[in-house]
Protein backbone atom coordinates (compact mmCIF):
# COMPACT_ATOMS: atom_id res chain seq x y z
CA UNK A 1 0.00 0.00 0.00
CA UNK A 2 1.50 3.27 -1.15
CA UNK A 3 0.54 6.82 -0.13
CA UNK A 4 -0.26 8.62 -3.39
CA UNK A 5 -1.68 11.85 -1.97
CA UNK A 6 -1.72 13.66 1.39
CA UNK A 7 -4.42 16.26 2.13
CA UNK A 8 -4.13 18.09 5.47
CA UNK A 9 -7.36 18.48 7.41
CA UNK A 10 -7.74 22.07 8.62
CA UNK A 11 -5.05 23.36 10.95
CA UNK A 12 -4.59 20.05 12.73
CA UNK A 13 -1.85 17.50 12.16
CA UNK A 14 -4.45 15.09 10.72
CA UNK A 15 -4.68 14.25 7.03
CA UNK A 16 -6.63 12.25 4.53
CA UNK A 17 -4.43 9.91 2.53
CA UNK A 18 -5.06 8.51 -0.93
CA UNK A 19 -3.72 4.96 -0.71
CA UNK A 20 -3.17 2.69 -3.70
CA UNK A 21 -1.87 -0.75 -4.54
CA UNK A 22 -1.52 0.20 -8.21
CA UNK A 23 -5.00 -1.14 -9.05
CA UNK A 24 -7.30 -0.18 -6.18
CA UNK A 25 -7.48 3.12 -4.29
CA UNK A 26 -9.07 4.28 -1.06
CA UNK A 27 -8.98 7.29 1.23
CA UNK A 28 -7.91 6.85 4.85
CA UNK A 29 -7.66 9.09 7.90
CA UNK A 30 -4.23 9.48 9.52
CA UNK A 31 -3.32 11.26 12.78
CA UNK A 32 -0.81 12.59 13.47
CA UNK A 33 0.31 12.71 9.88
CA UNK A 34 3.89 11.46 9.87
CA UNK A 35 3.99 10.05 6.35
CA UNK A 36 5.43 11.34 3.10
CA UNK A 37 4.29 10.86 -0.48
CA UNK A 38 5.25 7.41 -1.78
CA UNK A 39 5.50 6.04 1.77
CA UNK A 40 4.79 2.35 2.00
CA UNK A 41 2.26 1.21 4.60
CA UNK A 42 2.86 -2.20 6.13
CA UNK A 43 0.15 -2.21 8.81
CA UNK A 44 -3.39 -2.98 7.66
CA UNK A 45 -5.92 -0.17 7.54
CA UNK A 46 -8.35 -0.26 10.46
CA UNK A 47 -12.05 -0.33 9.63
CA UNK A 48 -14.12 2.05 11.71
CA UNK A 49 -17.76 1.01 12.06
CA UNK A 50 -17.83 -1.80 9.50
CA UNK A 51 -21.50 -2.55 8.83
CA UNK A 52 -23.67 -4.90 6.81
CA UNK A 53 -20.94 -7.54 6.50
CA UNK A 54 -22.27 -10.33 4.27
CA UNK A 55 -20.92 -12.98 1.90
CA UNK A 56 -20.46 -11.25 -1.46
CA UNK A 57 -22.35 -12.33 -4.57
CA UNK A 58 -19.17 -11.80 -6.62
CA UNK A 59 -15.53 -12.79 -6.49
CA UNK A 60 -14.28 -9.48 -7.87
CA UNK A 61 -12.60 -7.30 -5.26
CA UNK A 62 -13.41 -3.60 -5.26
CA UNK A 63 -13.32 -0.56 -3.05
CA UNK A 64 -15.12 2.70 -3.73
CA UNK A 65 -15.95 5.82 -1.83
CA UNK A 66 -19.60 6.23 -1.00
CA UNK A 67 -19.40 10.03 -0.89
CA UNK A 68 -16.51 11.95 -2.43
CA UNK A 69 -16.38 14.37 0.51
CA UNK A 70 -16.24 11.69 3.21
CA UNK A 71 -14.20 8.68 4.34
CA UNK A 72 -16.97 6.09 3.90
CA UNK A 73 -16.37 3.18 1.48
CA UNK A 74 -18.19 0.17 0.08
CA UNK A 75 -15.78 -2.76 0.00
CA UNK A 76 -15.75 -6.22 -1.55
CA UNK A 77 -12.73 -8.25 -0.51
CA UNK A 78 -11.47 -11.70 0.35
CA UNK A 79 -11.08 -12.88 3.94
CA UNK A 80 -7.37 -13.56 4.52
CA UNK A 81 -7.54 -14.60 8.18
CA UNK A 82 -9.99 -14.63 11.06
CA UNK A 83 -9.53 -14.86 14.81
CA UNK A 84 -12.46 -14.82 17.24
CA UNK A 85 -14.73 -13.41 14.53
CA UNK A 86 -12.42 -10.51 13.65
CA UNK A 87 -11.07 -10.72 10.13
CA UNK A 88 -8.35 -9.33 7.90
CA UNK A 89 -9.77 -8.63 4.44
CA UNK A 90 -7.82 -7.82 1.28
CA UNK A 91 -8.78 -5.80 -1.77
CA UNK A 92 -5.84 -6.54 -4.02
CA UNK A 93 -2.85 -5.54 -1.87
CA UNK A 94 -4.89 -3.19 0.32
CA UNK A 95 -5.38 -4.84 3.72
CA UNK A 96 -8.25 -3.94 6.05
CA UNK A 97 -8.46 -5.20 9.62
CA UNK A 98 -11.09 -5.34 12.37
CA UNK A 99 -13.97 -6.72 10.30
CA UNK A 100 -16.49 -8.66 12.38
CA UNK A 101 -17.55 -11.64 10.28
CA UNK A 102 -20.90 -13.39 10.30
CA UNK A 103 -20.58 -16.95 11.57
CA UNK A 104 -21.13 -18.55 8.16
CA UNK A 105 -18.21 -16.82 6.36
CA UNK A 106 -14.84 -18.58 6.15
CA UNK A 107 -11.28 -17.68 5.20
CA UNK A 108 -10.95 -17.46 1.41
CA UNK A 109 -14.51 -16.25 0.84
CA UNK A 110 -15.46 -12.82 -0.47
CA UNK A 111 -17.36 -10.44 1.79
CA UNK A 112 -19.08 -7.15 1.14
CA UNK A 113 -19.48 -4.36 3.69
CA UNK A 114 -19.41 -0.63 4.28
CA UNK A 115 -17.12 1.34 6.59
CA UNK A 116 -17.58 4.86 7.91
CA UNK A 117 -13.83 5.40 7.86
CA UNK A 118 -10.53 3.67 7.24
CA UNK A 119 -7.63 4.61 9.52
CA UNK A 120 -3.99 4.38 8.45
CA UNK A 121 -1.14 3.74 10.87
CA UNK A 122 2.52 4.46 10.19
Amino acid sequence: MIVREINPIGDSDSASLLISDGTHECVAFHHPCTLDLASSLTAPLAALDAENVVRADTDVASIRRIDSSAFAHRIIGVVQSATNGSALVSVGDILIDDIQLPGDVAVGEFVEFTVNRLDAFA
